[in-house]
């Protein structure tokens, strides 16, 4: 590792929620439902899946069991946003190009941060990457030794492209919702993002 990896580095947000239409994907798991308890006692089934504890909330369960839905569907959009990159692109790449195109350049060492994995895996995925023709390789200014990691113009074409129908599917699929509560959404997403950070 470089002296320039070994360097902190401001903290970015993680990507975005992944970059594909709107809508329900395949293998999401289900609505989260859960079976129902005496009639109104308001408890989930005795001995269901997931009971709560003494100590928590009905809320609390609810809210951990859309948790997993939510993102139970965005791995299989990962999926689905990958492979219409290239048909050879796994997930991990998706969200490294798309952090790569929202971010710029970055050292390896500050990409497996921001992505939360180990630098040998970035390592690796960057060299199946560059040889799909979706990254580029530059040399560090700041540091002699080190490298930059960038999205290939074809990359930043392709991620730019899903991006577009991402936010256009996203759009239509809360369409539902006014203004008022889809910003409110958001912040609630934001606040249990931030309480849930390491």
């Amino acid at each position: 590792m470089s002296d320039a990896d070994r360097r902190p580095h401001p903290a970015e947000p993680a990507p975005e929620v992944p970059d594909v239409p709107g809508g329900t994907a395949s293998g999401d798991g289900g609505s989260g439902s859960r079976a129902a308890g005496p009639r109104g006692s308001g408890a989930p089934a005795s001995g269901a899946p997931g009971e709560a504890s003494a100590g928590t909330s009905e809320a609390v369960m609810v809210l951990e069991e859309q948790i997993v839905v939510l993102l139970g569907r965005a791995k299989a959009l990962w999926r689905e946003a990958a492979a219409s990159v290239h048909p050879d692109l796994q997930p991990l790449g998706y969200r490294m190009l798309s952090t790569l195109v929202k971010h710029g350049p970055s050292r390896p060492g500050h990409l497996a941060c921001v992505l939360e994995t180990d630098k040998s895996v970035v390592s690796r995925q960057a060299r199946e990457l560059e040889s799909l023709g979706l990254l580029e390789v530059l040399p560090d200014p700041d540091d002699g030794r080190g490298r930059l990691l960038q999205a290939s113009p074809v990359a930043r074409s392709n991620v730019a492209e899903m991006r577009r129908r991402a936010l256009a599917g996203l759009a239509a699929s809360l369409d539902a919702l006014g203004e008022g509560e889809a910003e409110r959404l958001a912040d609630l997403l934001a606040r249990v993002n931030a309480a849930l950070a390491p």
